[in-house]
């Protein structure tokens, strides 16, 4: 028995045109099919082989077929009928029309030809050169291919939409209307809504696969999806939609992104079809929220469509991964098990190191594979610099080359150990470095030397290396050429001799964090990292945390939140730690209104309040309940849109709620920020509505109320706690031995310290060297005391005898001996003279800053206020008072204090030419040119010897002497740092304590680094980051624990990014691309908060080149115009040269710096206090520039700081310099988005910017693109316009250059032209 198609005979595909039609198939292994069709039969053979005729409409498929082109004859052919028959299609070339008058199909093709039409049939057709036209009078379709719109219709759809699936597969299958219909500019809501359920149904054929693919491929190369997010979005013309209508669509098209994923997986990795299906989820979600009356089967698509868009990424991701890996190679040893310190193969390399790409897109093959390529880039990050520095040095070794910069490392020449010094941190050492080619060195704002750099010290040409960090940082002894720093291999120091010479090279990595991070990373194992399926993986179907899931699990339904602390958001929170313990809750008083958030069913959407209630605004509302519902959230908050704000909402909602994530144990929030001014901002917002235990850990503490939180001032708070319990107790007597111990050795190691340091810097006496010049000591003392006598017998009277006479021999024992024997050499220039100046604004120092967000005081000062410690640390102070003992001439002071004469001529040499006399004598004093021992015992009489060969062989008594020290002092030495180290255990053992009972933590990331031993073992449960787009992604890494459970990312990677040392790694390996970034490019949910409070709207314009979406607050509408100028942001145009300084590495622009300085003060005569106006420019150099020429006495007050440092800041006036102007067309990293982004965002109320814009659109096209605008606009040129606020309606003045602001010299117009009007 022969069975019958469901599918109608006219969409067999014997029904495909005679002549032949080409389709391109492009599926998921993209490779290209090409079906061709050239005819087919009037016959439709069923499975089993058999021929059958069918019926009614089921019969007559179209039987005629042609294999060439009809040149001037008649080719026709008839199809066969059943009770309606068939009427004959025909086929003219240059005749007029081809008809059916009672058949299925009639269709004409005339070359010149006007129309094909049917009466009373299924279709009509016309193809026409010149286009004439195609109709019908009952049918289905006429067309005509010319100037009239061709493809489907609203009518035609709704016809369609009531086929059975096949029909409307192999109907839409067969016309080439439907990419026509789907490219058109704009379509209604009424015909997407009824194209989308058209294509939904046909969704449902399971006989016609390749015709349902052709379908997809002709909408995937559409404007389908546009056309969609238009309706979502509710931003296209037409008439709206009915509530069910809505649904019905969000129905329809979750069937269809289904089916896409199914039968075309790679669009799944396509852009604008994931923002289809974002947008659709956030329709559905928002449904959720009004509404119960979801149809189950709506989420069940979604759901589907979820889990399948994650298998294809897996797949797609493995496969790259296994692509990487081959392409790549495999890792050469276990990172694991890799030096975090640089040897010797690192410097000097037989290969390239070994280095993968940080994955911008795709998972990692395993959790050992992403933390080989962290770990990797990041020690490379800190040593690449040096390795590539010191072969430049070795290449270019001169001495006309000393002291200066070479690729990313300075090299220092001369340098030596000096002493040791103890401090609550470890053992120190003080080394010396020549500075005769650095006096023009600013050290109080170079960042030369600075808190944690990396320094590596050789005796051979780098054979062998010595490692150390830079731990204390004062200008005065830098200027002298002194730095402490701690060497990290401190048991070699004790095997080298004190006055070792060694050539220095300093890189400007900050270790510490690298150390911290890098080991960190190193005790990963597998199962530790919390958020693998993330991180490593990258899935991005986010679960609920699983805290959340645990109560689901408990109570079997959706957990509740109170979220009235939101509502009535002047109600501050406490904690009650007694009452906890009673497991009773702290009570409050919330008002009436804020009853719907009380119980709060989170997971559930429509049960969550308005977000006018919750006072946010849409966008911010989706970041807060993403935040408080998904174990891993992140969300961008470009400038001016609340992200702070947003996270203290979501911070005190899980504040008020943490009986949910502390229900098995008490367990702290952690938040975490990259600098110090954002962790003080952003707990100082927790602190004004939180009265609870808060933990601020680091140093740099800017508010003065948070020092009462800081982790220093609980320690002490603790140990002044009489109700401890026992073990702090003991941990606390533990303390004070220790301490006491540590006062001890510090006494008798500075002892010691202080006098090889001294031993280079003034003339020891004689009596300290006594042992050492042996029999030299009386024969210099006799010929000493004849000399005394013959003085006494020439002058008749008694003279006093030398209180040193080692000095008298040396020729420095009066300013005439000594400028005889120092001051008659060329007077080379030792230090620059600077004149008298005018007090400048006070500014933070580059280095400063930096300092200040590297350092983390972690160790007590003088916390034991007993009268034996205060006795045992005065007596160490007064070791300085100790020094006349030993010390016959202090040379560091001999040109501050004048010496006693025989003539005149001495007190007429000027302060710097007694420092060229004194700069000589330290030269003398630190070198190494001594007398060996049997050279030593061979001299007869010292006063013999030249005046060299005398300092020779001081200088053999003062090795002797140091060497002695040397190994006296080498035992205590050990046992400081062991007894260092205790006190660092005890101490990390009372922190511990302390930050147990926190209920939020706030660190810097580099605290973070420095204490992630401790946080692993505290386990916060939830983690806050603050600026996360600017933070490595291995900082963060190495912070997360294995208990926490939810991660909580806020930062905007179009503002700063991670900056990495070496820019190389950056661009080619991806290091400045942030755990943030990279989980937004991976497809983790990210909501943008869309609505800015901030900038004016002419300001924010400028910013929608790079957030298109930003949207004002009507609250920015209502700005006050800017005073005295004519326009509110003006963008000032020139073409004035630059400079450079080369050892700041930074650039200057006079002419800027003089404009932005004349402009400010025109505006403070507008009456502007100085607090609302700040400075920005991009270069230090120009800092410097600007800060020389801006008085303290007028400008005090007003901030002046570089962009980079004034992230996250705002205020009402912005004057910003760009600086770069330069034939070379070098714009620096101008060029960068994200650095573009910072500088034009911090203005409120005016925003004046001077720059090189020709020379900028040049390098950038988003410079470029803003400047375009501008121009449009009249908001940039080389004449800024004034007015007078006195004299609105007259002409101002115009201001071309800096001089012109002269016209205005009380800020309006001049004296004489207010008078003449």
């Amino acid at each position: 028995m022969s069975r019958r198609s469901s599918t109608p005979g006219f969409l067999f595909n014997s029904e495909i045109s005679a002549r032949s039609h080409h389709y391109e198939h492009e599926d998921n292994t993209e490779q290209t099919r090409r079906y061709d069709r050239t005819g087919g039969s009037g016959r439709r053979w069923d499975d089993d082989g058999g021929d059958h005729e069918r019926s009614g409409e089921e019969r007559g498929v179209r039987a005629w077929s042609t294999d060439r082109s009809i040149s001037g004859e008649l080719r026709w052919g008839e199809g066969r009928g059943g009770s309606r028959g068939r009427g004959r299609g025909r086929y003219y070339d240059d005749r007029g029309t081809g008809h059916s008058s009672g058949g299925f199909r009639g269709r004409g093709t005339n070359v010149e030809g006007e129309r094909g039409h049917h009466r009373g049939g299924y279709r009509g057709r016309g193809i026409c050169g010149d286009g004439a036209r195609g109709h019908h009078s009952r049918g289905y379709r006429g067309r005509g291919r010319g100037g009239r719109r061709e493809g489907l219709n609203l009518t035609q759809l709704e016809e369609l939409r009531e086929k059975d699936p096949s029909t409307i597969v192999m109907t839409l299958g067969l016309e080439s209307g439907i990419g026509l219909f789907l490219n058109q500019k704009s379509l209604n809501q009424r015909e997407v809504y009824t194209f989308v359920s058209v294509i939904a149904k046909a969704c449902r054929c399971t006989t016609a696969p390749e015709s349902f693919n052709r379908i997809l491929l002709t909408i995937r190369q559409s404007q389908f999806y546009e056309h969609v997010s238009g309706v979502l979005g509710s931003s296209i013309r037409g008439l709206s939609l009915t509530e069910e209508e809505r649904r019905n669509f969000l129905g329809d098209l979750a069937i269809f992104m289904k089916e896409l994923y199914i039968r075309l997986p790679h669009s799944a990795m396509e852009m604008k079809v994931l923002g289809l299906e974002h947008l659709l989820t956030n329709e559905i979600h928002k449904m959720q929220r009004t509404s119960d009356n979801i149809p189950r089967d709506i989420l069940s698509n979604i759901s589907a469509l979820q889990e399948l868009k994650a298998t294809v990424l897996d797949q797609s991701r493995s496969k790259q991964a296994e692509r990487d890996e081959l392409k790549e190679g495999g890792p050469p040893d276990d990172f694991r098990h890799v030096s975090i310190f640089p040897n010797a193969d690192d410097i000097h390399p037989s290969e390239k190191p070994f280095l993968r790409k940080n994955k911008s897109v795709g998972g990692y093959r395993d959790l050992d594979h992403y933390l080989d390529v962290q770990f990797r880039l990041l020690r490379e990050d800190f040593i690449c610099p040096l390795r590539e520095g010191i072969e430049a040095y070795l290449v270019a070794e001169a001495p006309g080359k000393r002291g200066q910069r070479l690729k990313d490392i300075r090299v220092y020449h001369d340098v030596h150990i000096v002493r040791t010094l103890c401090s609550n941190n470890g053992l120190l050492h003080r080394i010396s470095f020549d500075v005769s080619n650095l006096q023009r060195v600013r050290w109080e704002n170079s960042k030369r030397l600075i808190y944690g750099s990396l320094l590596c010290l050789s005796k051979d040409n780098f054979k062998t290396l010595l490692f150390a960090t830079i731990t204390e940082r004062d200008p005065k002894l830098l200027r002298e050429g002194c730095v402490d720093v701690l060497f990290e291999e401190s048991e070699d120091l004790d095997k080298r001799h004190f006055d070792t010479k060694f050539v220095m090279v300093e890189t400007t990595a900050f270790f510490e964090a690298y150390r911290h991070v890098l080991r960190g990373l190193q005790k990963i194992k597998e199962g530790d990292l919390p958020f693998e399926k993330y991180i490593v993986a990258c899935k991005n179907t986010v679960s609920p945390p699983k805290y959340l899931k645990e109560a689901v699990s408990i109570e079997g339904k959706s957990p509740k939140f109170d979220l009235r602390p939101l509502i009535d958001d002047k109600i501050d929170l406490r904690e009650d730690k007694h009452l906890l313990s009673q497991g009773r809750e702290v009570s409050y008083f919330f008002s009436h209104d804020s009853r719907c958030g009380k119980s709060v069913h989170v997971l559930e959407n429509r049960d969550w309040p308005s977000p006018e209630t919750l006072h946010v605004d849409n966008s911010q509302f989706q970041a807060l309940k993403t935040a408080l519902t998904k174990e891993f959230s992140i969300i961008q908050g470009p400038p001016g849109t609340g992200k702070t704000y947003v996270g203290l909402k979501i911070v005190k909602a899980l504040l008020h709620n943490d009986q949910m994530w502390k229900r098995q144990q008490l367990t702290p929030m952690l938040v975490v920020c990259y600098t110090n001014h954002a962790l003080d901002q952003f707990l100082e917002g927790i602190i004004s509505f939180y009265k609870g235990s808060v933990i601020r850990v680091g140093s740099r503490i800017s508010n003065e109320q948070l020092e009462r939180y800081s982790l220093r001032a609980n320690r002490q708070k603790m140990r002044n706690d009489r109700d401890k319990d026992r073990d702090m107790k003991n941990v606390g007597k533990r303390r004070w031995e220790t301490k006491n111990r540590m006062l001890e050795l510090q006494y008798q190691i500075e002892e010691v310290g202080m006098k090889l340091e001294d031993a280079e810097k003034t003339v020891l006496h004689e009596d300290v060297l006594r042992p050492y010049m042996k029999s030299h000591y009386d024969t210099i003392l006799a010929t000493m005391r004849r000399m005394h006598r013959q003085q006494e017998t020439e002058y008749h009277h008694k003279l006093p005898f030398p209180m040193s006479f080692i000095v008298e021999w040396l020729g420095v024992g009066s300013m005439e001996a000594t400028i005889a024997t120092f001051g008659d050499q060329r007077q080379d220039a030792f230090e620059q003279e600077y004149d008298e100046e005018v007090e400048e604004i006070d500014v933070q120092e580059e280095a400063g800053i930096v300092q200040a967000q590297r350092r983390v005081h972690d160790m007590d000062t003088d916390d034991f206020p007993t009268n034996e410690f205060e006795i045992k640390q005065k007596k160490i102070r007064g070791l300085q008072n100790q020094r006349d003992k030993y010390v016959a001439l202090d040379v560091a002071s001999f040109d501050k204090n004048q010496m006693p004469v025989g003539t005149a001529t001495g007190f007429q040499y000027t302060r710097k030419e007694r420092k060229n006399i004194k700069r000589r004598m330290l030269k003398q004093l630190k070198s190494t040119q001594r007398m060996w021992e049997m050279e030593a015992l061979r001299v007869r009489d010292p006063w013999m010897l030249t005046m060299e060969d005398r300092w020779r062989l001081y200088r053999h008594w003062v090795y002797k002497f140091c060497e002695k020290l040397q190994k006296d002092i080498h035992a205590k030495e050990q046992s400081y740092r062991e007894v260092v180290a205790e006190y660092k255990e005890l101490q990390m053992n009372e922190d511990m304590q302390i930050l147990r009972e926190a209920t939020v933590i706030g660190m810097t990331t580099t605290a973070a680094a420095r204490y992630q031993q401790a946080l692993a073992e505290i386990g916060p449960r939830i983690i806050v980051v603050e600026e996360a787009a600017e933070v490595l992604e291995g900082h963060i890494i190495s912070t997360l624990s294995k208990k926490c459970e939810q991660l909580i990312l806020i930062g905007d990677h179009k503002q700063l990014k991670p900056n990495p040392t070496v820019y190389n790694l950056a661009k080619k390996f991806n290091l400045d691309l942030s755990l943030f970034e990279r989980m937004i490019d991976n497809g983790i949910h990210c909501d943008t908060l869309a609505l800015q409070h901030r900038m004016r709207p002419e300001i924010s314009t400028v910013m929608r080149h790079i957030y298109p979406k930003l949207q004002d607050h009507p609250s920015v509408l209502r700005y006050e115009k800017v005073k005295g100028i004519s326009a509110n942001m003006f963008f000032i145009d020139h073409n004035n040269q630059e400079e450079h300084d080369t050892d700041m590495m930074s650039h200057s622009n006079t002419y800027e710096a003089t404009y932005i300085v004349a402009l400010c003060s025109y505006l403070l005569k507008q009456g502007y206090d100085k607090s609302r106006i700040t400075v920005l420019t991009t270069y230090s150099g120009q800092l410097l520039k600007l800060k020389k020429m801006m008085p303290k006495q007028d400008f005090q007050g007003m901030r002046l700081t570089v962009v980079d440092n004034y992230q996250g800041e705002e205020n009402d006036v912005i004057l910003l310099s760009l600086v770069r102007s330069n034939a070379e067309g070098s714009v620096g990293f101008l060029k960068i988005e994200n650095r573009i982004c910072v500088a034009l965002s911090r203005a409120k109320i005016g925003l004046f910017v001077i720059g090189n814009f020709n020379l900028l659109s040049q390098q950038s096209l988003l410079w470029k693109d803003i400047l375009t605008d501008l121009k449009k606009n009249g908001k940039t040129g080389p004449t800024l316009n004034l007015y007078c606020q006195n004299h609105p309606t007259e002409t101002g003045i115009s201001v071309q250059s800096p001089d012109d602001f002269k016209k205005a010299p009380e800020g309006g117009l001049s004296e004489a032209m207010c008078l003449q009007t």
